[in-house]
């Protein structure tokens, strides 16, 4: 919403959106007359406020302004509690109220607004309108919000994803035409003043490791993903941290205590600086929140809050309770520090982003993967984030047969000789939803695949996938090949795989081991063609 306020203006002439009244002229009363520069907001928009104040002298005062909700909870902006001097006589005056609603308060409904002059002393003045200004409820924003912490070479733990797998998981948001939103847009999108993007994902990180720098950086940094990643500092570790990090208190695996490390605050700077981390609170020491007593929760709020402000220059209003743990208590104490949302770890797609202290997250563990595994289809990444445009369709394997092309038949005992032109015919079905697959094929020795290929459909060129609609039911996908002349001679195994239209994903792999054999150019009598 756009403010509709403009300071010059000396009345209370701004157009039919505007309320303003009178109050009884007195000398005992000094505020002659008050504005709103609008009739509706939402959460998270900004009023502007108008005072005409008849001060008998030149003084300092404060100008509040508190919403009463209509189950009686007030609402006050904590970051306007800073005096102004008022010149002597009677004059306008403005301030910004941004609408932050705390946990219990209404988050739609007709809200009384006061008119409050803190003076010296104590003293104060006020005036009240009743049902002068209507929130109307946030614009509902889906989103998945992931929830990521370790990211290393290789899985050490539930709580590490390998960084080819982070990679993969953040390729597969960008072919699917996912857009990384942090904190901020998300507030906009629902206040109203933003349209958010067709598909809206936010990525977080907790705790503040220096994987984040060494392998999530340059993956969220590389112009083909190009996201931004919000990181949650559980800062007592960060300050802790010397010119490498601190070594992680929790969850840490020995073997590997040289890089499971916390960010120093240099690196926790260097990574703001980017504009590909944005970086909140997650708590000085990572306590049970609901555990605390009130002055220890308020200090763990606000302490780590002033930590990332003081050390990276920025306002740092968002917060990750850690371990998901949270009380009404400490959402309380989380607005009183200045915090205007909060996410948890509990699993699942944000459906509507209404209720700010609580939005949920995806945890992504080391065992989510982008190859879909039916017997686990709950660690496979588009069931994590529910994407309707994702068709899985559900793959079983028919029969992989290799030909000699002249007579149709398979080879004897499944030896090939050298030179020969091979038939390749694979039968599959599909028992799921129709989709868009590219299907391949690999060939390789038994005792070593990944290294001794004679065969790979995607690597030819051109390449010899086969992209296809394949519906609900059985397909077959032919493939002509012709053995090497210097082809290792032995047992090969053959491996099926069934991509996505973007080959981001993996729908179904098929191994068969010994799906053949190559022979030498001249084989005996008995291994000539059937």
């Amino acid at each position: 919403m756009k403010r509709l306020w403009h300071r010059e203006m000396a009345t209370a002439i701004l157009g039919g959106a505007v309320l303003w009244s009178q109050v009884p002229s007195a000398r005992a009363q000094h505020i002659t007359s008050r504005s709103l520069s609008t009739a509706e907001a939402r959460d998270g928009q900004t009023v502007s406020i108008g005072y005409e104040i008849d001060s008998p002298v030149e003084t300092a005062a404060v100008l509040d302004c508190v919403l009463t909700a209509p189950g009686g909870e007030n609402v006050r902006d904590p970051d306007t509690d800073a005096a102004t001097t008022l010149s002597a006589g009677a004059a306008w005056r403005y301030r910004d109220f941004f609408v932050n609603l705390p946990p219990s308060a209404e988050t739609s409904g007709t809200y009384d607004v006061t008119w409050e002059v803190r003076w010296g002393a104590g003293e104060r003045d006020a005036t009240t309108e009743t049902a002068a200004l209507t929130v109307l409820p946030p614009v509902p924003v889906r989103v998945p919000i992931l929830m990521y912490h370790h990211v290393l070479p290789q899985a050490l733990n539930s709580v590490t994803i390998a960084a080819d797998e982070f990679r993969a998981q953040m390729q597969a948001l960008r072919a699917y035409g996912y857009t990384s939103v942090t904190f901020d847009d998300l507030l906009a999108y629902r206040a109203g003043l933003a349209a958010p993007p067709p598909k809206p994902v936010m990525i977080t990180g907790d705790d503040g490791y220096e994987g984040w720098l060494t392998y999530a950086y340059p993956i969220l940094a590389d112009p083909q993903i190009n996201f931004r990643m919000t990181g949650f500092l559980e800062t007592g570790a960060i300050r802790l941290g010397a010119a490498q990090g601190a070594v992680s208190r929790r969850r840490i695996v020995p073997a590997y205590e040289a890089i499971e490390r916390y960010l120093s605050w240099d690196q926790a700077a260097f990574l703001e600086s980017t504009g590909v981390f944005d970086m909140h609170p997650h708590t000085v020491s990572h306590p049970h929140l609901p555990q605390l007593s009130d002055e220890d929760a308020r200090e763990e709020l606000a302490r780590s809050k002033a930590d990332v402000e003081s050390r990276l220059g920025k306002k740092a209003r968002f917060l990750c309770y850690p371990y998901g743990e949270y009380s009404l208590r400490d959402q309380w104490l989380a607005r009183e520090a200045g915090y205007f949302a909060a996410v948890t770890d509990r699993g699942g797609v944000e459906t509507d982003c209404a209720d700010k202290w609580d939005w949920d997250r995806i945890g992504i563990y080391a065992g989510v993967t982008v190859r879909y595994d039916p017997d686990r289809p709950w660690n496979f990444f588009p069931n994590l984030i529910e994407d309707p445009d994702i068709k899985i369709p559900k793959i079983r394997l028919e029969s992989l047969e290799f030909l000699n092309p002249a007579t149709g038949l398979p080879f004897a005992a499944g030896r090939i000789p050298r030179t020969a032109s091979v038939t390749i015919r694979l039968t599959a079905a599909n028992t799921g939803p129709a989709a868009d697959v590219i299907a391949g094929l690999r060939l390789g020795l038994e005792t070593n695949p990944s290294s001794s290929l004679i065969y790979d459909t995607h690597l030819t060129e051109p390449s010899q996938d086969i992209a296809r609609n394949f519906p609900g039911t059985q397909q077959t996908f032919i493939w002509t090949w012709r053995v090497a002349a210097d082809a290792p001679l032995g047992p090969y195994r053959a491996e099926a795989t069934f991509h996505d239209v973007h080959y981001v994903l993996v729908f179904r792999t098929f191994s068969r081991q010994s799906a053949l054999s190559i022979a030498p150019k001249d084989p005996p009598s008995a291994w000539i063609l059937r």
